[in-house]
């Protein structure tokens, strides 16, 4: 039996990593820029604070991930893993 939430479709959240190191993370229309040294942190710290706000809602949440190279639908679960989102899309 699996007793993991599922990752609800509110509220909706984005994080935009850009090569400067800068991010743009958005979650449920209150975006947050985030200042870091390189790609790599950028994404970590995105991750962290996408798992923080998993961590307040009790269960994964559910984001866009978008890079130079391209946007990927993920699932950020309160322990900072992340999941592709395989969910289908409407």
């Amino acid at each position: 039996m699996n007793t993991t939430p599922e990752a609800a479709q509110w509220p909706l959240a984005q994080a935009k990593i850009n090569p400067d190191g800068t991010a743009h993370v958005t979650i449920g229309g209150t975006e947050e820029t985030l200042i870091t040294s390189n790609m790599e942190e950028a994404r970590a710290r995105s991750v962290e604070l996408l798992a923080n706000r998993a961590t307040q809602l009790g269960r994964p949440l559910r984001a866009v991930a978008e890079e130079p190279n391209g946007k990927w639908p993920i699932i950020v679960h309160p322990d900072g893993t992340v999941t592709t989102d395989d969910t289908p899309q409407h």
